[in-house]
């Protein structure tokens, strides 16, 4: 997005010198009434719906990619809550799709006697209603 007061913004995109790589990744050009951090904080508000399909077009390569590798049976691809907190954990990803209600906690559990420690993820409501787990955890 490129934003300014006046036709500053227009001639800079125009301009021969303005780097190519950048040129095609103009998606707006918007006019605003102010400079600096105002100006800035209207371009951004101006730009809002055409920055909303930019998420919207990377999300879908992300996903696109998800399943080519998994209709391809590359075995780089994980899902389900333990697979991929395995492979996280691990530093196995390169990158993650999360359901954004997603309420699972890490719980890490050390036995005194051996000092040995578990980790268990569970849903909030697994926990809320599992005496075992509700007398452990405080907050």
């Amino acid at each position: 997005m490129l934003g300014g007061c006046a036709d500053f913004k227009t001639v800079v995109h125009e301009d021969e010198k303005f780097d190519a790589r950048l040129f095609s990744k103009v998606v707006k050009i918007v006019d605003t009434s102010y400079g600096g951090e105002n100006g800035l904080n209207q371009a951004i508000e101006l730009s809002a719906e055409c920055m909303k399909g930019q998420r919207f077009a990377r999300e879908k390569v992300i996903c696109s990619k998800f399943y080519e590798e998994i209709a391809k049976d590359t075995h780089m691809v994980v899902y389900g809550m333990l697979n991929t907190m395995k492979a996280l954990e691990g530093g196995a990803l390169e990158s993650m799709m999360v359901y954004e209600n997603a309420d699972f906690f890490r719980l890490q559990l050390r036995n005194k006697d051996t000092d040995s420690v578990s980790v268990l993820y569970l849903k909030h409501d697994e926990i809320k209603n599992n005496k075992n787990y509700k007398d452990g955890i405080h907050g």
